[in-house]
């Protein structure tokens, strides 16, 4: 966050400039499938050079994040919040949660 980051009170701010108030709805989604995509080739080159024979995007691991709270307890409606679900039905569909 520090790094890439942009500093800035306004809580209505993106954090990182690929973002801004002036960018409509599709490039706000076409940018996020961009650094998604971006994030998971990475990944793949981790894994490889760590000599890791699994299959870990960001949805896996968006998973793990809420399975490792829920284990340690974590009130459902943060892990909700957290993972950007609008309700807590949302979260509690996720396998393992209910």
């Amino acid at each position: 966050m520090k790094k890439w980051g942009q500093s800035s009170s306004d809580q209505n701010e993106f954090v990182f400039p690929e973002l801004n108030q002036q960018v409509n709805e599709k490039e706000i989604y076409l940018a996020v499938y961009n650094l998604t995509q971006r994030v998971n080739r990475m990944l793949v080159l981790i894994l490889k050079e760590l000599g890791i024979q699994a299959k870990i995007r960001t949805y896996e691991a968006r998973h793990s994040y809420a399975t490792m709270l829920a284990r340690a307890q974590v009130p459902l409606a943060f892990i909700s919040q957290g993972l950007g679900h609008s309700s807590l039905t949302t979260t509690e569909e996720i396998p393992g949660f209910s």
